[in-house]
C-alpha cells in the first residue's frame, strides 16, 4: 500500500491514517514487520489505548495482517493489505 493509496482510504480515524502511515514508513508495505507498540507511541506521539484501538480497527477494516507471535504481547508483525490482497 502506497501513501497515495493510505490517503485515499475511506472509513477510518486520523489515528488509524496515522498508524498506517507509520507502518508504511517501516516497510509493512512489504513484509510482515516486527513492530513494538512502544515504537508507535513515540513515532505518533499518541497513547497505548489509541495504538491498540487503532491497530484493532485497521485489522478489523481488512487494512493490515498481524501475525501474533506467541510470547510477545505487545511486539507485533505486521503487514499491510491493499485491494484484499497481501501487498
Amino acid at each position: 500500500m502506497t501513501v497515495k493509496e493510505i490517503f485515499k482510504v475511506e472509513h477510518t480515524t486520523s489515528t488509524e491514517k496515522l498508524v498506517l502511515l507509520y507502518l508504511q514508513h517501516r516497510g509493512c508495505g512489504k513484509r510482515h514487520t516486527e513492530i513494538k507498540h512502544e515504537e508507535i507511541i513515540k513515532s505518533c506521539n499518541i497513547s497505548q489505548s489509541s495504538v491498540n484501538r487503532a491497530l484493532k480497527g485497521l485489522e478489523s477494516k481488512g487494512l493490515i495482517d498481524v501475525f501474533y507471535q506467541r510470547g510477545h504481547s505487545l511486539a507485533k508483525h505486521i503487514k499491510l493489505i491493499s485491494n484484499d490482497k497481501e501487498v
